[in-house]
């Protein structure tokens, strides 16, 4: 999707969402943040923990109260967070958290807690406590990335929530995945092929 399209879409996903009644401010931040997290893509792909570790613990480290399932593998891994989440959310175990990806429409849909996305003026003020956090991260560990920032969001949201568990998706994988900050508890493994080489190794 062209920039300019997902822009279009964003657009129509907020009125959408309820949020169109909301004062020129609010719906300016909101697109301001998301603007700001969009620019983090330029950093590309930098494997690592420390700052991911760095952003969480600016936050309170949210994740640590946190148990759940983290899903790897080359094909599926969407596929199995959604039957996972089904399944937790139909046993009553309390609310569930998902971070699944890519989105389709808009960006709150990677943060999800029992199916929902994450309300814009949420996303809004999530993102811009993240960015604001990440000025703080030593240099020595780099610029936190698009999916280290929304990792940490996620969790922030996920605590906020009090949520109950969450089912979280790996970004490109391996044990250097931003993801693995967190440690949640269950890994669960999709079929494994030979990808992404020239990041994760042979």
């Amino acid at each position: 999707m062209s920039g300019v399209a997902e822009a279009a879409s964003e657009k129509a996903a907020y009125v959408a969402s309820g949020e169109g009644t909301a004062t020129a401010a609010e719906a300016a931040h909101y697109h301001t943040a998301l603007a700001q997290l969009r620019a983090r893509g330029r950093f590309g792909i930098h494997l690592g923990l420390g700052r991911t570790r760095a952003l969480l613990h600016g936050l309170g480290d949210p994740h640590r109260a946190i148990p759940g399932v983290l899903i790897g593998g080359t094909n599926g891994k969407g596929s199995v967070q959604a039957m996972v989440a089904a399944v937790l959310r139909e046993t009553g175990v309390g609310l569930v958290g998902q971070t699944p990806k890519p989105h389709l429409v808009t960006y709150r849909e990677r943060i999800l807690v029992d199916g929902r996305p994450i309300a814009p003026a949420e996303f809004a003020r999530l993102i811009t406590d993240v960015l604001r956090v990440a000025e703080s991260v030593p240099a020595r560990l780099g610029v936190p990335t698009e999916f280290e920032l929304l990792t940490a969001a996620a969790f922030r949201w996920f605590a906020e929530s009090d949520v109950a568990i969450a089912v979280v998706e790996v970004g490109l994988g391996g044990r250097l995945d931003a993801t693995n900050a967190w440690g949640g508890g269950v890994a669960a493994l999709t079929s494994i092929g030979l990808d992404h080489t020239e990041y994760l190794g042979h």
